[in-house]
C-alpha cells in the first residue's frame, strides 16, 4: 500500500526504511508552510506490513507518495 501527502506542505517523517507497520499507526505530521500558525495534520497508514521505500524530500506537494508498504502473501 501507499502513504500520499493529503496536502502541499512539509511532511516529517515519523519511520525508518525496514520499520514494521501497523494499520492506523502514524506515518508523520504534515505541516501547512503557508499556514505556519495551523497545528500539524497527522498521516496514517492505512494498512500494515513492512516499510519498503520512502520519499527523500521533506517539502511535498498534495497526492505525492510518501512511503510504500509491502505485505508478505502465503505461496499459491
Amino acid at each position: 500500500s501507499y502513504l500520499f501527502a493529503p496536502f502541499d506542505g512539509y511532511f516529517e517523517r515519523h519511520f525508518e526504511l525496514g520499520d514494521t507497520i501497523v494499520a492506523g499507526q502514524l506515518g508523520g505530521l504534515m505541516h501547512q508552510l503557508a499556514r505556519p500558525d495551523q497545528p500539524p495534520e497527522p498521516v496514517l497508514f492505512a494498512s500494515g506490513g513492512t516499510l519498503y521505500a520512502y520519499g527523500l524530500l521533506g517539502h511535498v506537494r498534495g497526492g505525492q507518495n510518501l512511503a510504500v508498504v509491502i505485505e508478505d502473501v502465503g505461496s499459491p
